[in-house]
């Protein structure tokens, strides 16, 4: 509060105490207030960050299926299927079917059965 000022009136002193009040009160309140919304800001964004990381870095499940080769088929072909929307490079993926199934190199035939990876991603 302000000191009392002896060249005024006392009633004039008074009014001024009181507008000072208000206007201490009125900065801390503006204060408070710009305290929340910077809060609720930083936890509204920080929930929005992890939902979508949940959402977009889902992991897929790899489980194995055996699937016959159709005429035309290559190894490169069925990678393009069966590796989308996962990070798995068409190139890791054609090594390990041939890993799998003991392939000396790519070259597969029509008829043939032969197991490779699938990426599922579940619900949760």
């Amino acid at each position: 509060m302000r000191a009392y000022n002896t060249r005024i009136s006392a009633k004039a002193n008074e009014s001024l105490n009181r507008r000072e009040a208000i206007v201490s009160t009125q900065k801390r309140m503006i204060f408070v207030v710009v305290i929340l919304c910077i809060s609720l800001l930083i936890l509204g964004s920080s929930t929005y960050v992890a939902f979508a990381k949940s959402d977009n870095q889902r992991e897929p499940v790899k489980q194995y299926i055996s699937i016959q080769i159709q005429s035309g088929e290559t190894l490169w072909s069925i990678a393009s299927e069966y590796v989308k929307d996962t990070n798995v490079s068409k190139e890791e993926y054609i090594a390990e079917v041939t890993s799998v199934n003991n392939l000396k190199d790519s070259q597969i035939h029509s008829g043939q059965y032969i197991i490779i990876p699938e990426y599922v991603f579940y619900e949760q």
